[in-house]
């Protein structure tokens, strides 16, 4: 890094110019990154830059400086055709100035770059002397190193950050004197080169020219354009044949064709040169009168023909250099650049072997290390893969293996579907302890398998049990030190619980950029042990990550803690209360242990039930309580060479220390070689490892606030984090039980309690695991998959269905959930989010009839949001799916949000039956205080089979009145099944009072059927009959059925934007209609607004505007709406008035002196277009849509003719002297 003293001497003579670039002609809207550009003074010289912001973390990504090869191309090159977030859009190109698009695979999303138009005469860089164009080799070394500097001191945030010093082609040449010049007055981080251009690469292109002039040189497999070098003795360099593309712009004749590398590169020219693109990038008028991408007439002095001793130089230097070739390059050949490589004389780390970017090889890789000094070679092969999406892992990858602290992980697909299932991070405990120790003994798809080892390599089994079954896991060798993670230098070995939890959140932020299939699936974070420390830090820093915009973004669903280390005092005093509880003491010793804190007998810490091997413990007479010193006593056993006994557990613990350091299988799990001397288990002693956390429980207080969930489950036999102190933390949580303990079944055997905590945003379900220890999964695998599995995958969502073509346009969720004492019985469902405010929008448990019919048949043919294409049908194939536009669109412990939404229970046919006994059982359950408390509100029934005698009887009634007259509710008014004549008998068995007479509902102004309501104390019944359907009413009148439903359950719209405002509205507005009169047939619109300070207690006002004939909305806009930032009185007891008409004497005559007093005919017509607003936006088609006004229902030009009047009013107090009461209204 640079020192404080650096700065203060060159800080007076830095000369500076950067701005904010926030739009650029040919984009689209604001660009979705931080862009500067500018001017750094470097001697005569003024040396342009565009730099970027990384798009991931700025505050920690790596600062990496970038310039093109020539010499004299432009560092636009890197920015546009390269590693920058921009591209041309080629394919829409019809002439004018180019567009431009975001481009997705941008080294910016691992680090900020800085491209930086050197030596001067490139691009936009400029000499203010004729002397300072002249350039070379050498100088332009030290201009790069001058520029960075002063950069830097501009820019002091960027000095802490590792430094990377990149470039490509001819610039491996200066690039690489840049370095030594920043090496020879302070050490900075890396460095980054593409293939050094070299002389004598050069000479023997030219002396083979005939052989290959033909070939296209940039990339062999490409067309050559025909006219792409006039001279072909020029295309023995790259800046020769791409500068040529500046000749393409000055005949339209000879433009490329866009299959043409050089098409792209023209129009560069046309955008570059355009001034509107100058003017936004802030270039400094006429100090470059004709921009090039590849500047030819460059004064340069090639004075430098190799940098081969520079580079051995570095090997001396602790840096870390990626060279990287296209393996389709002939101007500078892969086979050449590896030739000066092994000129190093490096000793070779890993061999040449396949690097791989979404399962596909991406090129080949060697990697090479001395005395610190670490190089990486790659050839990148681009055939079959993105070069893009190569290139950015490539970067990423590179910036992550030549970071100081390297993890290692084990990643395992989901056996069952790793595109919708979730993806588990797993840290296991320790601290120290591997994740093979968990593949291997807990939850992983493999094991150590014991029973039939007889010497040498141990082998491995399959486990039927692992969590694989349910979900992909990464299981990480986490923190530094543990497995074969390892640290590049001894600062970086040092690391603590909170170093632990960041490093391994800045590790799932790359991984995922590397595997970017799994960035739409939920994320949950796992682990046991003294994970219970690390965990719940790692999901706070994901929260907090998420809520900054760091990329990429992670799906996180919650976490997952066994047996968790958590609260020091916590977890220890509960160790000798838990002995006791389990009768392994008796009273007396109980009572001394409390005020002794007595050694006590020899127990096994991680199952009390196991035998304790006579080797676990040099110290018989103590129970050892860390559990690293049970370890540290197997690694003894082994160096002794005296394994365990095989009736013990710790036999196969000390087969996995033979399994790991075995080198084939270190090679076959690409370990790289010298890392990690000795693999462990669990690390005998981490002096490197500091424990500066002591609770965690103020995280998970922190984390109960959040939409998350939480598992945590104890093996019920473990001493060293006894189930009963981790109770005691949760309940200090203080969050409320919405399901009290009970017991949790497995093949109909308990194997285990739990308990359950909700609040409004947050669900913890606690688990005990019955004879489970220390590390539940290892002692009971069967159980804790089957818990795991009722937690993270008990419901899936489902993005496409087969038959329907692309993703679904709403929210589809299935599972099952288990219902009786032992959950035997598996109830499937499918949840379908409301499509227009899930937040706010009532739930509906819809009951299909029968009884015996799915769920399934509601969803397809009545109510549901999809339905068969019947026009599409073959009996040959699949039949396809389509959309149905007239959707009504112990589960609610799962979905907590939705615990308080207002809840309605629906069926049809046979749900008659049980709708009513399931309601009569919900109201029941929340006078009994049941867990958790919804909030029912009512229930719907369509054509419901309710009593056997009086439906059936009713046939031959129904037959007789063949239903043409008087029709629905919820009963299709021709159905003979459950006759409507039925019903209405049952419905007057009730008693109850007849609130609205039987009369006609309307949809789009035709007799949609007929209702009627009752009511009995706060009891209402709304019966209605829909005209022409059938039993299941929903599927032969869909759109009568979504109104009538929405009527009730939905008769207001929640408006979060309006068009004209920007953003969202920062206040709740919603707008509907309520039906007033004998018939409902006058639908009065109103606009409602919460109150914005404290809508509780807040009193609520009507308020009416005058006229008569005035919409309300003239009171928003005008008035005291929201727009105008008024408050309505806030003790308000009556009325209120605003201007009111209220005497024509006195009102009317006193205008024209009130337009004298206030000058009002000087700002006449500034008034007449005021009032015109309201008529110009609320008769907007988009303001009415946003509004859920109803089609057809007002006629625009209502407001128009208000205007117009009050126009006539204000010209006529131009003339009014006297006024009668009425002779001069004008309305």
């Amino acid at each position: 890094m640079f020192t404080v003293h650096l700065l203060l001497v060159l800080s007076a003579n830095v000369a500076f110019s950067g701005t904010i670039v926030k739009y650029l002609p040919g984009f689209v809207g604001e660009l979705p990154f931080t862009l500067e550009t500018g001017y750094v003074t470097v001697g005569s010289s003024e040396m342009f830059y565009y730099f970027i912001e990384s798009e991931g973390n700025p505050k920690e990504d790596p600062l990496l400086l970038w310039y093109s090869g020539g010499p004299g191309c432009s560092a636009f090159n890197g920015l546009i055709y390269e590693i920058g977030p921009l591209e041309f859009n080629i394919s829409d190109y019809e002439g004018g100035l180019p567009s431009l698009s975001y481009y997705p695979y941008s080294w910016t999303k691992t680090a900020s770059i800085l491209f930086v138009d050197a030596p001067v005469g490139t691009g936009f860089s400029y000499s203010t002397t004729a002397e300072g164009w002249a350039v070379s080799d050498t100088s332009t070394g030290v201009q790069v190193y001058e520029f960075l500097k002063k950069w830097l001191i501009d820019h002091p945030q960027y000095l802490k950050l590792e430094l990377f010093v990149g470039a490509d082609s001819y610039s491996g040449i200066s690039a690489t004197l840049a370095i030594q010049n920043i090496l020879d007055d302070r050490d900075i981080k890396s460095s980054v080169f593409n293939s050094t251009f070299r002389q004598w690469l050069w000479t023997r292109t030219t002396l083979n020219l005939k052989c290959i002039k033909d070939i296209n040189k940039n990339d062999i497999l490409e067309p050559k354009c025909t006219y792409a070098s006039p001279d072909p003795v020029e295309e023995s360099t790259r800046r020769s044949l791409r500068g040529n593309s500046a000749d393409f712009i000055k005949s339209p004749v000879t433009i490329p064709e866009k299959w043409c590398h050089n098409f792209n590169y023209s129009l560069s020219y046309v955008w570059a040169n355009d001034e509107s693109v100058q003017a936004a990038l802030n270039v400094s008028q006429e100090t470059v009168r004709d921009w090039k991408r590849c500047n030819k007439s460059l004064d340069y002095d090639y004075d430098v023909t190799s940098v081969i001793d520079y580079h051995l130089n570095f090997t001396t230097k602790g840096l870390q250099a990626l060279i990287y070739n296209g393996d389709h390059d002939f101007t500078i050949p892969n086979v050449g650049t590896q030739q000066w490589i092994k000129e190093l004389d490096l000793t070779i780390v890993n061999d040449w072997r396949p690097w791989l970017v979404d399962g596909q090889v991406a090129g080949y890789t060697i990697k090479y290390s001395e005395n610190g000094y670490r190089l990486t070679e790659q050839a990148t092969h681009l055939k079959n893969t993105s070069v893009g999406n190569v290139m950015t892992c490539l970067i990423d990858l590179f910036i992550g293996e030549m970071a100081d602290v390297q993890l290692f992980y084990y990643f395992f697909e989901s056996e069952r579907d790793p595109v919708f299932d979730p993806l588990l991070l797993w840290l296991t405990g320790g601290p120290g302890c591997s994740g093979f120790s968990a593949i291997a003994f807990e939850n992983g798809p493999l094991a150590i398998d014991r029973d039939t080892y007889s010497g040498g390599l141990p082998s491995l089994k399959y486990n039927p049990y692992s969590w694989t079954k349910i979900a992909s896991i990464i299981f990480i060798d986490a923190p530094v030190g543990t497995g074969f993670s390892y640290a590049t230098t001894t600062e970086a070995a040092n690391t603590s619980d909170t170093l632990s939890a960041s490093q391994t959140y800045n590790f799932l932020r790359k991984w995922l950029v590397t595997h970017p299939k799994f960035l739409g699936n939920q994320v949950y974070i796992g682990g046991d042990s003294y994970s219970g420390i690390i965990v719940p830090l790692l999901v706070q820093d994901i929260l907090q990550g998420i809520e900054s915009g760091l990329k990429p973004s992670i799906d996180l669903q919650g976490y997952l803690l066994g047996n968790p280390v958590t609260d020091y005092y916590i977890d220890d005093n509960s160790r000798i209360p838990f002995i006791h509880r389990v009768s392994l003491i008796s009273d007396e010793y109980y009572e001394d242990a409390k005020l002794y804190c007595m050694s006590i007998l020899q127990l096994k810490l991680t199952q009390i039930l196991e035998p304790q091997c006579a080797f676990s413990s040099k110290k018989p007479g103590e129970l050892e309580w860390d559990i690293r010193s049970q370890e540290a006593n197997v690694i003894d056993s082994l160096q002794a060479n005296k394994l365990p006994e095989l009736r013990c557990r710790e036999f196969g613990y000390a087969l996995s220390y033979k399994y790991m350091n075995n080198e084939t299988v270190q090679s076959a799990l690409g370990v790289q070689e010298g890392t990690v001397k000795t693999w462990n288990r669990c690390v005998k002693t981490f002096p490197t490892y500091t424990e500066n956390v002591q609770s965690s429980v103020y995280v998970h207080k922190n984390l109960s606030l959040t939409g998350l969930r939480a598992l945590i489950y104890s093996g019920d036999h473990d001493i060293s984090v006894p189930y009963v102190g981790t109770l005691e933390w949760i309940r200090s949580l203080e969050i409320a039980v919405f399901d009290e303990w009970r017991p949790w079944y497995v093949d109909g055997q308990v194997a285990g309690y739990q308990t359950k905590f909700m609040n409004e945003h947050f669900r913890l379900t606690y688990v005990t695991v019955k004879g489970g220890g220390h590390t539940a999964p290892e002692y009971k695998p069967k159980e804790c998959q089957a818990m795991v599995d009722s937690v993270v995958a008990s419901q899936s969502i489902i993005k496409t269905l087969p038959g329907f073509d692309g993703d679904l346009p709403f929210t589809l969720e299935t599972g099952y959930i288990g219902v009786g004492e032992m959950d035997e019985v598996q109830l499937f469902y499918y949840f379908i989010e409301s499509e227009r405010n899930p937040r706010l929008d009532p739930l509906v448990l819809w009951l299909t009839g029968g009884p015996g019919c799915s769920a399934l048949s509601a969803i397809f043919y009545e109510i549901g949001p999809i339905t068969f294409n019947y026009s599409n049908f073959s009996w040959k194939t699949l039949p396809t799916l389509t959309l149905n536009p007239y959707s009504w669109t112990k589960w609610l412990m799962g979905h907590p949000k939705f615990v308080f939404h207002p809840l309605y229970i629906g069926g049809d046919s046979y749900s008659g039956i049980t709708v009513p006994m399931l309601v009569q059982r919900i109201s029941n359950g929340i006078e009994a205080g049941d867990k958790p408390l919804n909030n029912i509100k009512g229930f719907f029934l369509g054509n419901p089979f309710t009593d056997e005698n009086i439906d059936i009887n009713a046939r031959l009634t129904f037959a007789h009145r063949n239903a043409l007259y008087r029709m629905n509710s919820m009963s299709g008014d021709i159905d003979m099944a459950v006759p409507y004549v039925g019903t209405q008998e049952w419905i007057k068995s009730l008693n109850l009072t007849i609130e609205d007479e039987w009369h006609p509902w309307f949809v789009d102004g035709q007799v949609a059927g007929y209702v009627t309501t009752y009511s009995k104390n706060k009891y209402s019944l709304t019966y209605a009959t829909v005209k022409g359907a059938g039993h299941t009413a929903p599927e032969y009148k869909p759109e009568q059925c979504l109104a009538m439903v929405d009527s009730t359950v939905k008769s207001q719209s929640i408006i979060k934007t309006l068009p004209g405002f920007d953003g969202d509205l920062p206040f709740n507005l919603e707008t509907g209609y309520v039906g007033v009169g004998y018939k409902d047939e006058v639908q009065l619109f109103y606009y409602f607004f919460e109150s914005e300070r404290n809508p509780k207690d807040d009193p609520l006002v009507l308020w009416l505007t005058g006229g008569p004939g005035c919409s309300v909305l003239s009171a928003i806009t005008y008035q005291n709406g929201n727009d105008k930032g008024n408050k309505p009185p806030v003790n308000l007891k009556g009325c209120i008035l605003g201007n009111p008409l209220t005497d024509f004497k006195y009102d009317l005559n006193s205008r024209i002196e009130y337009a004298h007093q206030k000058e009002l005919i000087s700002d006449k017509l500034y008034e007449d277009y005021m009032l015109l607003y309201s008529h110009i936006w609320a008769n907007n088609k988009n303001v009415r849509s946003a509004l859920h006004v109803r089609e057809g229902t007002i006629r625009s030009g209502q407001d128009a003719i208000l205007a117009c009047g009050m126009k006539l009013m204000f010209e006529a107090v131009l003339s009014i002297k006297q006024c009668s009461p009425r002779g001069a209204t004008v309305f």
